[in-house]
C-alpha cells in the first residue's frame, strides 16, 4: 500500500508541471482574443425603386413608373464583437472580428409618374414615398494588417431587416385629373445582407480610425392597399440596392 502511495505521489509531482503548462497555453490563447466595439456614420444613396402594373380593382389598372433617385440618407451602425489576430505564410498578419451589429439607414425617397390605364401618354400623376430601414445581424470583418500603419479590410453581415414603407402621396399633374386615394403605410420584416471593403489606421493601442464602402440590401418592402381598393396590394420591391459610404471609430480592449 505504502508503494502505491508513493507511485500516485510521483506521478502528480511529474504531472504538475504539464497541466501547468496546459494551462498556460489555454490563457495565453484566450489572451489573443480582443473585445471592441465600433461606431460608423455616412451616407448611402438607393436605386430607384420598381416599375410596376397592376389593377386596384376589375375596373382600375394604374402603371407606376419610378424615376431615377440620387438623395442621400443618414447610415448608423453600432457593432459589438471579439477579433483575434493570426499569423498566415502568404498575407502575414490577418485579423478577423465577429459580432452583433445593429444599424439603420435614414429614409430613401421613391418617386415617379403614374399612367392612367397603364398607358404612358396618360401620365396624369406623380407619386412619393418613403422606405426606412432598421436591421440587426452578425457580422464578420478580416483585416490585413501587414503595412502596421494601414489596414486594409472587407466585411460582411446578414441581418434581420424591418423596412418601414410610408407617406405615399400622389399629385395631379393636370387640372382635370382627379385626387387618387394613397395607398397606406406597412412594415415588412426581410432578409437583408451588406458587403464592404475599406481601409482602418491605428491612432492608438486601443482606437483605430477607418473609412469604407458598403452595398446594402433592404430586402423586400411593400405599401398597404389604398381605401376601396380590392385587388393586390401597394407599391412593392423585393430589392432595394444603396451604395454608402462609412467613416468608424473602433475601441479594442
Amino acid at each position: 500500500m505504502k508503494q502505491v502511495l508513493q507511485q500516485v505521489l510521483v506521478g502528480c509531482l511529474l504531472s504538475t508541471p504539464l497541466h501547468a503548462g496546459m494551462m498556460q497555453d489555454k490563457m495565453s490563447d484566450m489572451a489573443t482574443w480582443q473585445w471592441l466595439g465600433q461606431v460608423s456614420l455616412g451616407a448611402a444613396w438607393s436605386q430607384p425603386g420598381d416599375s410596376q402594373t397592376f389593377y386596384l380593382n376589375p375596373t382600375i389598372e394604374k402603371g407606376y413608373h419610378a424615376t431615377k433617385n440620387s438623395q442621400g440618407m443618414p447610415n448608423v451602425e453600432v457593432f459589438f464583437g471579439t477579433q483575434k489576430s493570426l499569423d498566415t505564410p502568404t498575407l502575414g498578419q490577418v485579423s478577423g472580428q465577429l459580432g452583433l451589429v445593429v444599424a439603420t439607414t435614414g429614409n430613401a425617397n421613391m418617386n415617379g409618374v403614374i399612367w392612367d390605364n397603364a398607358e404612358p401618354q396618360f401620365n396624369n400623376y406623380s407619386y412619393n414615398y418613403q422606405v426606412r430601414n432598421t436591421r440587426i445581424g452578425l457580422k464578420g470583418k478580416a483585416l490585413l494588417e501587414k503595412n502596421k500603419k494601414i489596414f486594409p479590410y472587407v466585411s460582411g453581415s446578414v441581418n434581420v431587416g424591418f423596412n418601414r414603407a410610408s407617406d405615399f402621396t400622389n399629385t395631379p399633374l393636370t387640372f382635370t385629373a382627379l385626387p387618387n386615394e394613397n395607398f397606406a403605410g406597412n412594415t415588412e420584416t426581410a432578409f437583408t445582407y451588406t458587403v464592404g471593403a475599406g481601409f482602418q489606421t491605428p491612432l492608438s493601442r486601443h482606437i483605430h480610425a477607418g473609412i469604407g464602402y458598403e452595398f446594402l440590401d433592404f430586402g423586400k418592402s411593400k405599401l398597404d392597399r389604398a381605401p376601396e381598393q380590392t385587388l393586390n396590394s401597394g407599391l412593392a420591391s423585393n430589392h432595394l440596392y444603396t451604395n454608402g459610404v462609412l467613416v468608424n471609430l473602433t475601441y479594442m480592449s
